[in-house]
């Protein structure tokens, strides 16, 4: 399993390093900039789609079919991503929580309860995305997930936008009843990974190459 991650980890690195310096730029840039939702949000869901670009290097060079010549099952193979997307997503949180620390101290001054709305905002923008792609792409491969890719992605952006405006109309924005709500939120979505997972796993061992 190490193997598999650190395999994953070094072809991020090799492939996607100029995305990767692009997120760091958009961070670097929300902590100066006034309206900075935008740029610390997007970091967080492109790395989400990070595993499903893994995937598809994989299928081009016949990773997916080699790898299962050795001691690998279908589902080590999937838990290997899952792992993988986690640790990109968990270090792209904690970058992005701490680019809003910073946006936040060097503004009116660091707020507690904000911080916290918004690291609960940003847990669940970051597990929603690759737990609702991950299942088709391990169905149907990595070209037939792209259109799933573009849906989700799509709506996680319009769901986040829309979420905005409904804690406004119903005057839950930046009240004690916001950070309850996006925490129940975050957890769903955090919940939503696991199943995901098996979700996978069983469309990846019936599919036929």
């Amino acid at each position: 399993m190490k193997a598999l991650i650190y395999k994953d980890l070094v072809a991020i690195w090799k492939y996607c390093r100029t995305y990767i310096l692009m997120c760091a730029v958009f961070l670097v840039l929300s902590v100066f900039m006034e309206e900075y939702s935008f740029l610390q949000m997007y970091p967080v869901i492109f790395m989400g789609t990070l595993v499903n670009t893994l995937i598809a290097y994989d299928e081009r060079e016949g990773w997916d079919r080699q790898v299962l010549t050795m001691p690998v099952t279908r589902k080590q193979y999937v838990t290997g991503k899952y792992l993988t997307g986690l640790i990109l997503l968990g270090t792209m949180v904690v970058l992005s929580a701490a680019a809003c620390a910073l946006r936040l101290a060097m503004g009116d001054g660091f707020v507690w309860d904000v911080f916290q709305d918004y690291l609960a905002f940003l847990l669940g923008l970051a597990v929603a995305s690759p737990s609702l792609i991950l299942p088709f792409v391990f169905k149907n491969g990595s070209e037939k997930g792209r259109m799933a890719y573009l849906i989700v992605v799509g709506t996680s952006f319009a769901i986040a936008a829309g979420g905005v405006i409904l804690l406004k109309k119903l005057d839950l924005l930046n009240t004690p009843m916001e950070f309850p709500i996006l925490a129940i939120t975050a957890a769903a979505a955090l919940a939503l990974y696991p199943a995901s997972w098996a979700l996978s796993v069983h469309w990846y061992e019936k599919r036929e190459f």
